[in-house]
């Protein structure tokens, strides 16, 4: 019986920590991915940038 009783806490606890890594993860790639709030200060940089030599080119 108290076998039995560890190994479901055990698998419990294994269960746990997967979605809470997994959650983790999700927000990790959500906030610092291409999508993230870094991703879009770099993708506005760049365009400010690249609007910059074209304005160049142009005139």
């Amino acid at each position: 019986m108290a076998n039995n009783v560890r190994y479901r806490i055990k698998k419990f606890v294994k269960k746990l920590i997967l979605q809470k890594s997994i959650r983790i993860a999700a927000v990790l790639l959500m906030t610092y991915g291409p999508a993230g709030v870094v991703g879009k200060i770099i993708k506005l940089l760049t365009s400010k940038w690249l609007l910059n030599v074209l304005i160049k080119r142009l005139t």
